[in-house]
């Protein structure tokens, strides 16, 4: 113990010494000083663990001496030493920040050092005590009034008994309307009204509340109100008082979660078109049907843009007509009675231009204040078809309600109009070459295929660079799926060639089983980024149609692995031995519970039919987090 004694009267400094040395005081350092600046000075150099004051010094008196004691040391306790057996002053002396008042001459050896000890550790703990408080104090403060989270505090019995600033933001409501309210009622009457889905907002809280139950989280939807509130995403969640006075209530917490949700949002957007895009350049070049390809268009359309009409509209020379339309309304251009595109000027605009063109109020607009039959509509979208810089045609969306339509709209739907130019062109010359055969016509259109397809999907790479670069919200995020984006368009490229070759029936029966998983195999890696390593050995002669039922099995479990699995490494083992072609598709994935997965799923049932259909013995086995092994085995016919 350091002690620190600060006395100008020689005879009672003695007297404290003797006292505070008797007996084993081998674990005491004691230090004298005359003055308060002294006593300071000698702080400052070495801290004490606590301080014997006199009150009567040269340089200070009273309890003004404690004062400025405290000043300067807060941290260090301080025990009043005085000749007044007075209890006025000790009080007064402890309310000042002392930790304990002796009288000189009252107090012996024992008692003056059991003090003094007391003194320290009674201190220690006042400090860690005010510590404790000031953060608990700040994380309050912290938690519940600065946080972007809103807080409620119900009791027992619902009643809101506390609310922090960010929940009545949220809410756009004050706090007397919501301040000794039941919750229950509250929901009932006003909260709920402030979400997009009211009863499901409703439903899922008041099921946590009848079950008692505090591990629920659920997402809800705040809708904007003009300047009392804004929109924002919330999550929900609450936590049990478990005592003190609120003791059974619980503490309610709403998070805004608006900016995850629409990094999200954008991200599922950008998934949406990424995958509409691939999907409709399968679905546009897997037929040459002209009017099954403008049915199509209009399908996959739809997932690309919202509507309530859509329209492929077809320019041949100077005059359009409507080729194909889906949705409300039944005006329409009579294909044996074109229209002259000069008597449509939102159309002749658009040739102009060579651009979109986008109204969200059309009954306003010039372009249409002379056609009747769009009175029902509020918004129009509409972008030319063009193929190697030549307008074929133009795509006319749009919506009964107003103010419905952007620029990433229109972006959107340029993009989907580079895919469907190429997929109206080749049809339409395979309708103008109906009259060659079958043989040379499926020739020239898996070469017109394979340019103009890649011609899209080189376009298709260099509109996902630009998007990279122009997309600034949640870099990290959208960054990296645009850059998937990317790569999924890149090696689209191999995956064409697969669809080119499916197109031409003889070509693909001409290739070897082996190379056919080549290239299964090269288009997995380039579309998903992963590796597939091959283990082929030599393969008997096989029936036309074993090789291309098991070309569609190993297809199929690929597409699979590629879906479902979230494996880093696939291998392929093919053996023919002994009258028997065996092949393994082997994965790391996830794997699955195969009692829990219907036969249809995965496309188990499709395997399970091909692989009947050619008499070969298939078999799945997977294990959960160990991965997936489908084989499939066929004995040659002798």
């Amino acid at each position: 113990m350091h002690i620190l004694l600060i006395e100008d009267n020689p005879g009672d400094a003695r007297l404290i010494h003797e006292l505070i040395m008797n007996g084993d005081a081998s674990e005491i350092v004691l230090e004298k000083c005359t003055m308060l600046k002294d006593g300071l000075a000698m702080i400052t150099a070495d801290p004490p663990d606590i301080v014997l004051l006199d009150l009567s010094l040269p340089d200070s008196y009273g309890l003004g001496t404690i004062q400025k004691l405290r000043e300067h040391t807060s941290h260090i306790p301080i025990v009043v030493l005085t000749g007044l057996d007075d209890e006025t002053v000790g009080i007064q002396a402890v309310q000042n920040g002392a930790q304990d008042y002796l009288v000189k001459g009252s107090v012996d050896s024992i008692l003056l050092r059991r003090s003094l000890r007391y003194a320290i550790e009674r201190f220690r703990g006042e400090q860690a005590l005010r510590q404790s408080q000031e953060e608990y104090r700040s994380l309050i403060d912290d938690v519940f009034n600065t946080t972007n989270v809103g807080v409620a505090i119900l009791d027992a019995n619902f009643k809101i008994v506390w609310v922090n600033e960010a929940l009545l933001t949220f809410f756009g409501l004050s706090r007397e309307e919501l301040l000794g309210q039941d919750k229950r009622v509250m929901v009932r009457e006003k909260l709920k009204c402030v979400f997009q889905d009211p009863d499901g907002y409703e439903r899922e809280i008041f099921r946590a509340y009848d079950a008692r139950d505090f591990t629920s989280h659920f997402e809800c939807l705040v809708m904007p109100d003009d300047d009392i509130r804004a929109s924002r995403w919330l999550e929900y969640w609450s936590q049990p008082i478990s005592a003190g006075i609120y003791a059974n209530g619980r503490i309610e917490h709403y998070a805004d979660i608006t900016a995850r949700k629409q990094a999200e949002l954008a991200e599922h957007d950008q998934r949406v078109l990424a995958e509409a895009l691939r999907d409709a350049a399968a679905s546009l070049t897997s037929t040459l049907n002209f009017e099954e390809v403008l049915d199509r268009i209009l399908e996959n359309l739809e997932r690309v843009v919202v509507y309530n009409r859509a329209e492929v509209v077809l320019l041949e020379d100077t005059n359009v007509y409507v080729a194909r339309y889906y949705g409300l309304g039944s005006h329409d251009y009579d294909p044996d009675r074109p229209v002259p595109i000069t008597e449509l000027p939102f159309l002749a605009q658009m040739e102009a231009t060579h651009t979109y063109l986008l109204s969200n109020n059309i009954l306003d607009d010039r372009y249409w204040v002379n056609d009747p039959d769009l009175n029902t509509f509020g918004s129009y979208l509409g972008t030319p078809i063009s193929f190697q810089n030549q307008i074929v045609g133009f795509f006319n969306i749009y919506s009964v309600h107003f103010n419905q339509y952007n620029e990433v709209d229109a972006d959107r739907l340029q993009t989907f109009s580079e895919q469907a130019a190429i997929a109206i062109h080749n049809a339409r010359i395979h309708r103008e070459s109906r009259h060659f055969a079958a043989l040379q016509e499926r020739q020239r259109l898996a070469r017109d295929l394979h340019d103009s397809v890649s011609q899209t999907l080189f376009t298709s790479s260099v509109m996902a660079e630009s998007a990279l670069k122009q997309w600034d919200k949640d870099s990290t995020k959208v960054h990296g799926l645009l850059e998937d984006v990317l790569k999924l368009t890149k090696s689209a490229l191999a995956e064409m060639r697969v669809l080119l070759l499916e197109l031409r029936p003889k070509a693909l029966d001409q290739m070897t089983l082996t190379n056919l998983v080549e290239l299964l195999a090269q288009v997995m890696r380039g579309r998903n980024s992963l590796p597939v390593n091959l283990h082929l050995g030599e393969l008997p002669p096989l029936p036309s149609d074993v090789k291309i039922g098991m070309y569609r099995i190993v297809q199929e479990a690929l597409n699979n692995v590629a879906k479902h699995s979230t494996a880093t490494q696939v291998d392929i083992v093919m053996t023919g031995q002994n009258g028997v072609v065996s092949i393994q598709i082997i994965d790391n994935g996830q794997g699955f519970e195969q009692d829990d997965v219907a036969a249809s799923s995965l496309g188990l049932g499709i395997m399970a039919e091909r692989a009947e259909a050619i008499g070969a013995d298939l078999r799945i086995e997977s294990v959960v987090q160990q991965g997936t092994q489908v084989s499939i085995r066929w004995q040659v016919v002798t």
